[in-house]
This record gives C-alpha cells, sequence and structure tokens, in this order.
C-alpha cells in the first residue's frame, strides 16, 4: 500500500541512509522507478532532460531512474534494511516484496537503446556559479577553492569546519604545527591538496579566504524535533565554535543551504553558523536542540539576529551549498 511505501522510506531515511540507499528502496517498490517508465514506452523514443539532486550524478540514482536502466537488485534492498538495522520496524509487506522479487529477478535486462538521458542541471553548476560570485565580491582567485561530493554525517562535518576556523587562526598566528594538522584535516574531507594550500596561503597572508563546497550530508533522526540537515550541520558547527571560545564573528562564517529553499520540513533553506550564534547562556539550549534535532527551533528563538537562510522554494534542487569564509590579519614577525 501507499502507507507502507511511505513507511519503508520513513524509515531508511531516518536511520541516516543516504539517497542512494533510499532511493534503491524507492525503486523496487514502483512500478515506474528504476527504468520501468522508459520500458513501458518502448519502442517509442524517449529523451529525458534531467536535473541532478544525487552526489556524483549517477543517471540510474537521480529520481530513481524511470529511464534509466536499473544496476541495483532486490539483494541489495535487503542489505540496505539490515545494514541499518531496520528489519524489525520495516513493514512485513516490504520484505516479503523484496524476498520475492529476488527469488524471481531474472538475469536479462531490458533493452534502453531508444532513450536518451541528458542532465541540464547539477551541483557543480551551482558551486562553479558561486565561486565566479566571489570573484565579483572581490575575493582573489589565490584564495577561493571548491569541491563537490560532499558527504557523510553532518555533525561530522559541521565539527570538521569549526576545526578548520580554529586551525587557521593559530596558522594565521604562526604556529607551523597547525599548519600539518589543517592540511591533514582538509585533505580528510575533500581530498585536494589545493584546497589546504590556498586556506593556508591566506592566513600566511592575511587575506580572506572563501570554499565553496557542494553536496548532501545526512543526519540520523534520533529526536522529535524540527530541522533540517543544513541547519543542523550550521548549529552543530556554532556550538563547537561555542566551545573553541572563538568568539570573533567577522573572522569567520559558514552558509550551509539547500539549493531548492527547503531544509528539511521546515520554512528555511539553511543557517549560518559563525560563534556568536551559540552564546555561553545558551549552550545547554544548543546542546539540547542538537540532540532532538530541533535546530530550526533553536534558530527562530533568537531575538538579536536572524541567523536562518530563508529564500522560499526555488523550483530547483541540486543538492546543498556550503561557503566558508574567514580573514585572520597577517601575523606579525
Amino acid at each position: 500500500s501507499l502507507s507502507e511505501k511511505r513507511r519503508a522510506t520513513e524509515l531508511v531515511s531516518k536511520a541516516g541512509g543516504d539517497i542512494r540507499q533510499l532511493n534503491t528502496i524507492r525503486k523496487h517498490l514502483s512500478l515506474v522507478k528504476g527504468g520501468r517508465l522508459a520500458q513501458a514506452a518502448f519502442p517509442a523514443k524517449v529523451i529525458t532532460f534531467i536535473i541532478s539532486d544525487v552526489v556524483g550524478d549517477p543517471l540510474d540514482v537521480i529520481a530513481c531512474g524511470p529511464t534509466v536502466e536499473d544496476s541495483s537488485t532486490p539483494d541489495d534492498c535487503l542489505a540496505i534494511i539490515k545494514s541499518l538495522k531496520l528489519q524489525e520496524d520495516m513493514p512485513a509487506s516490504v520484505l516479503e516484496h523484496f524476498t520475492k522479487e529476488a527469488k524471481n529477478m531474472s538475469e536479462q535486462r531490458p533493452s534502453m537503446t531508444h532513450v536518451n538521458n541528458t542532465i541540464v542541471g547539477q551541483n557543480s553548476l551551482a558551486v562553479e556559479s558561486a565561486v565566479q560570485t566571489a570573484y565579483c565580491l572581490g575575493y582573489k582567485h589565490k584564495y577561493v577553492s571548491s569541491s563537490c561530493n560532499l558527504t557523510g554525517d553532518a555533525d561530522v562535518l559541521g565539527e570538521t569546519y569549526a576545526h578548520w576556523f580554529s586551525l587557521a587562526k593559530q596558522v594565521s598566528s604562526g604556529c607551523e604545527r597547525s599548519k600539518v594538522l589543517l592540511k591533514q584535516s582538509v585533505m580528510s574531507l575533500v581530498d585536494k591538496e589545493e584546497v589546504a594550500s590556498a586556506m593556508i596561503s591566506a592566513c600566511e597572508d592575511g587575506e580572506k579566504f572563501c570554499f565553496i563546497a557542494g553536496g548532501e550530508p545526512t543526519v540520523r533522526v534520533v529526536g522529535d524535533g524540527k530541522g533540517g540537515r543544513n541547519q543542523h550541520l550550521a548549529l552543530r558547527a556554532s556550538f563547537a565554535m561555542s566551545l573553541a571560545q572563538t568568539r570573533k564573528p567577522l573572522l569567520c562564517c559558514l552558509l550551509c543551504g539547500g539549493t531548492d529553499g527547503q531544509d528539511g520540513a521546515t520554512t528555511a533553506a539553511g543557517a549560518f553558523a559563525h560563534s556568536l550564534v551559540v552564546i555561553k547562556e545558551m549552550e545547554q539550549a544548543a546542546k539540547s536542540a542538537l540532540e532532538r534535532n530541533d535546530s530550526f527551533s533553536f534558530y527562530s528563538q533568537s531575538q538579536e539576529r536572524d541567523d536562518l537562510l530563508v529564500t522560499g522554494p526555488t523550483g530547483v534542487n541540486v543538492m546543498d551549498l556550503h561557503i566558508f569564509l574567514f580573514h585572520f590579519e597577517k601575523a606579525l614577525t
């Protein structure tokens, strides 16, 4: 039933499943997804224009690939459910469907020669557009870096951004050891040495730095609060900055936003992170909001600043953008 399908996808999402896992489940519960729309249209010519909201732009995962040959199997669905420890919660009818489908699956793949799939929108285009805007705003080419394909746990990523700021501040003060640690931290996330080099150079030269990233982290939902992955990530970064007592907001700011204008079931597209989002008196409230997945409520209660990003629906989803800025004075020697 429709309610059982919705329950299945809701369980995978709240358990921290990524978009590939989520769409694998969806494809095998549909008569249209996973290439089945193209099969129904055969032998008519099928032309599909695609806007990608999936890291890496895999055609069979974007929108569950209704006109793309499906590389996943029912056994993959069962493996996903097991890896996320959802066997007991998953509707029995869904488990039975996957098990039955796995036994009856044919090894022969349907022909897709009548299909032409073309990507017309993707995260890398949004990232590049943001990079060009940074140049127009006066950021020097040498100190602007970018990367796509950011995934993983939003809590870990938020703490990583805060760690970058702390290390960058130490590098600007002339700490050689922090250069090594900063490079290691950056490389562990984006695996691009030029990003680390640009960041370190900006610190040493006293220049403003801009890092623009795209992708789609995930959040494991354990509470009943209101929020989204971007607001959660921003609050996690702000909380980490607060604990590090880096209370100079003009030195560093992080923006996390969804390109579709909606982050989770909220009216915000995302939020800003800096060291004054979580002042000393609000640390416990911030910790509680993170534990309850209630970042939107936390950001909404601020009376002094509006650190939520509110754009309204944009009509286009090419995942998320993170814009990380800092500017330190050149260390005196």
